[in-house]
């Protein structure tokens, strides 16, 4: 996704007084659950991990309970501040970067673990890649990549007639919206994405251990660095 548009979408979600911003509320806490069930046996305490578009810092927040030193990469402002609100509330210590995921602010070979949770539906195949080629950059030997995806090819099949107007063939994408309360209708791109194809590229560049299905359809797969 084009970084004027991320930015816009997420300053979007920002402005909404929605429970899944705020890391003390039931919803939050649901949505974090994974962590505790399929993820936290693959971290070590004391190690650092970085969320790309980390949203609110909920999983941040999680993490950093298990002895982790957890950085945030966000790219919109208002959503840091909605961050930094969360932060204040529950004395973290998380430290949260503003930038891209194509370009992440980190330097060669600095961090043991990389969280990309459900936001490659936002990217195209050509943008993953970078995600990989970034990922593989920042990572330390041995290092770990999680992404958590939905897998939503079927879809297309499943909706092909909702989509045909919608459907964009040859970048693989379709029109999504967000509602809000003071923009109507904010337009952006979503894609679709299979498990075999993001393997197919994340593969390229990592190499892959282990794939878990943590949710119906929701997948958690772990990369190490070649």
């Amino acid at each position: 996704m084009k970084e004027n548009i991320a930015i816009t979408v997420s300053d979007a979600i920002a402005e909404n007084d929605h429970d899944i911003l705020i890391y003390k509320s039931k919803l939050s806490q649901e949505k974090v659950k994974w962590i505790d069930d399929y993820l936290k046996d693959f971290l070590e305490p004391g190690k650092t991990i970085i969320e790309l578009g980390c949203g609110s810092g909920k999983q941040l927040f999680k993490m950093e309970e298990y002895g982790l030193k957890t950085i945030g990469l966000e790219i919109s402002r208002e959503m840091i501040k909605r961050i930094e609100v969360n932060k204040n509330e529950i004395k973290s210590k998380i430290e949260i970067i503003e930038g891209s995921y194509y370009n992440i602010p980190l330097g060669n070979a600095s961090v043991d673990y990389v969280l990309f949770p459900l936001n490659i539906i936002e990217n195209s195949y050509d943008e993953y890649e970078t995600i990989c080629k970034e990922v593989k950059r920042i990572l330390k030997r041995n290092g770990q990549y999680f992404i958590t995806m939905k897998e939503n090819i079927g879809k297309v099949i499943e909706k092909h007639n909702k989509y045909t107007n919608e459907y964009n063939i040859l970048e693989g994408s379709y029109a999504s919206k967000i509602n809000t309360p003071s923009k109507e209708n904010i337009k952006y791109p979503t894609y679709h994405w299979s498990v075999a194809f993001e393997q197919y590229i994340a593969q390229k560049h990592l190499r892959f251990e282990k794939i878990i299905e943590i949710n119906d359809g929701v997948f958690l797969l772990i990369y190490s660095k070649k």
